[in-house]
């Protein structure tokens, strides 16, 4: 399966949907994009991450204490 970039245009500029390995996904004007994605290719993509990859980075993040705080 192949996805394409995402881009639109939005108040005179051009913007690209990025994807993190969450599951996440955002808008952001080209130049950022490229930057996230050139800097931090492991976590942002311009193609979203197979569901795998998600489930692998998911084992891979250490539990936040102030979110198990919360929840006791």
């Amino acid at each position: 399966m192949t996805h394409s970039v995402e881009s639109r245009a939005h108040y005179g500029t051009t913007q690209i949907k990025v994807h993190r390995i969450n599951g996440e996904s955002a808008w952001q004007a080209s130049v950022d994009a490229r930057q996230t994605v050139r800097e931090h290719p492991d976590e942002w993509s311009f193609t979203p991450f197979s569901a795998a990859e998600q489930r692998a980075a998911q084992r891979d993040i250490p539990a936040d204490p102030a979110l198990l705080d919360r929840a006791s």
